[in-house]
């Protein structure tokens, strides 16, 4: 009756168990290692994206500072970029299509490291959704194997 009740529940799982021996097989633990290292190399690959994309976004926003001060201040007037430790006049035109140009750039790598974190995050939620199944199945192959293993009381 017991074991008609592991089976009754293995099968409420959708986990066939056939699929069991006393211990959990050694390709599902093996998965699941696999599937530990690629989250947590995920893991850290997102939170360096996350880093880069901040740092993207205070760059746009300093640019676009810049640019509206550009806009903002007559064409004759003196501009002066900083190159290493040395200040150089700039013409009023170069400078607003240098920094221009920067925002575009700086846009377009934003757009990219926001795709690549969709992506990543997807990728992470189909593994973690794997990683969980067979987790259950190995948690499912552990009681199993203590079921067959306790004496019965008959």
């Amino acid at each position: 009756e017991e074991e008609n009740d592991i089976t009754r529940r293995l099968e409420e799982q959708s986990l066939e168990p056939s699929m069991f021996d006393d211990t959990p097989d050694e390709e599902v633990m093996e998965k699941l290692q696999k599937l530990e290292a690629f989250l947590g190399g995920h893991q850290t690959e997102l939170g360096k994206l996350q880093k880069s994309l901040e740092k993207l976004l205070a760059q746009e926003h300093e640019s676009s500072l810049v640019l509206s001060e550009l806009k903002s201040t007559p064409a004759h007037m003196a501009v002066y970029k900083q190159t290493g430790p040395v200040i150089i006049a700039q013409d009023h035109k170069e400078a607003r299509h240098n920094v221009g140009k920067r925002l575009t750039f700086i846009r377009a790598e934003k757009k990219r490291a926001q795709a690549k974190i969709k992506e990543l995050q997807k990728e992470f939620v189909k593994a973690g959704e794997k990683y969980e199944i067979l987790r259950r199945r190995a948690s499912a192959m552990r009681q199993v194997a203590e079921a067959g293993a306790q004496p019965s009381n008959r």
